[in-house]
């Protein structure tokens, strides 16, 4: 059976889907948070009878997206496909000589020593929008080599307080690369229960709602196949 790879951050990985208790539950015994079962990704694969495989990790940067699927590369199949939820693009991540790895994010920036040193030193617009123009490039490249469909998508935070213009939107046009694709937003049937206890994260119902929906898209986007 063909699998649905689902690559992003904390909005990809059903990070507040199941209620507070269960995020620091899963954050205390594995040290992160993801929940394939209750994800739009499982539930797109159910709706296209794929298998799923979800890569997501919260707090996540489109660097680490990026490398997990490099990892991935050789196992993902001609008849798979990749979807993609690219996060905001000025969060970045290093690794040190041990390969630890240190995520860079702007909201953390207070209470992270490194976090607060890349954006007070080093952090630049123009570094970040080439990088992830670069990084979106690369993905599409990967996945084209090995002839797996590809669904460059995102939600709709990374779009608005000015971070749209750090995807060059014209040079992916141009590359024939279509991005955003089928984007998470608000729509009538999730308009009432938009959030899930956090008042950030997208709830299970959002979730569910989103999963049909992409599952849909890539049924049309791909139904000459």
């Amino acid at each position: 059976m063909s699998t649905l790879w689902v690559y992003g951050c904390s909005f990809a990985a059903g990070h507040g889907v199941l209620g507070a208790e269960a995020d620091d539950q899963m954050l205390n015994q594995t040290g992160r948070i993801a929940f394939p079962d209750h994800s739009f990704g499982k539930f797109c694969a159910d709706e296209l009878g794929m298998d799923s495989c979800l890569r997501a990790l919260s707090g996540s940067s489109n660097f680490y997206i990026l490398d997990q699927l490099i990892n991935d590369i050789g196992d993902i199949q001609s008849d798979d496909t990749v979807v993609i939820m690219w996060t905001y693009p000025d969060r970045t991540m290093f690794t040190d000589e041990q390969e630890n790895e240190y995520h860079m994010l702007a909201a953390n920036s207070g209470f992270s020593e490194r976090s607060r040193f890349y954006y007070e030193t080093l952090y630049s617009d123009r570094r970040s929008k080439v990088e992830t123009t670069s990084l979106i490039c690369a993905a599409n490249n990967l996945c084209l080599a090995k002839n797996a469909r590809i669904v460059n998508t995102t939600f709709w935070q990374t779009q608005v307080k000015g971070l749209a213009w750090f995807y060059n939107r014209k040079l992916l046009n141009d590359i024939d690369i279509s991005f955003p694709e089928c984007m998470m937003y608000r729509t009538k049937d999730t308009e009432l229960n938009f959030y899930c206890h956090d008042g950030y994260h997208p709830s299970l119902a959002v979730h569910k709602d989103y999963g049909v929906r992409l599952a849909q898209y890539i049924r049309d986007k791909y139904e000459q196949d």
